[in-house]
């Protein structure tokens, strides 16, 4: 069931008791800090239902990805039950190098040591 709730800081959200589906449409804001407004659009028994509903989301937006700038296209997003979705909010940005949900199994990248010349640098 949807329901209408607020977030920790006491903003607008929505949340569900099932997997749901989320469209995050642009609001026509231009600037920076353009904004979307959220809404569920359906929801699902299991992960595998809300994925298959969020592709089909997706194929209907193909064509305005290719007429509007990236941070104004309309996002969509699988959500787990009780996960509360702000209603407008910002262009959610998918963080980069996380394998997942956690990155706590990841490697470290080892970096080689920095060189210095030795002496005073004096000539």
């Amino acid at each position: 069931m949807i329901v209408e709730t607020t977030s920790p800081r006491g903003r607008p959200a929505w949340t569900s008791d099932r997997w749901h589906v989320v469209l995050a449409r642009w609001s026509g804001d231009d600037g920076a800090r353009a904004r979307f407004d959220r809404t569920i659009v359906s929801e699902h028994d299991d992960h595998g239902a809300a994925v298959g509903a969020a592709r089909q989301w997706l194929a209907q937006f193909a064509q305005q990805s290719t007429t509007r700038p990236r941070e104004h296209c309309d996002q969509v997003f699988v959500r787990q039950p009780r996960f509360r979705t702000l209603r407008r909010a910002r262009r959610h940005e998918r963080r980069r190098g996380t394998a997942g949900p956690s990155s706590a199994g990841r490697k470290s990248a080892k970096l080689a040591p920095i060189e210095r010349p030795f002496g005073d640098g004096i000539a």
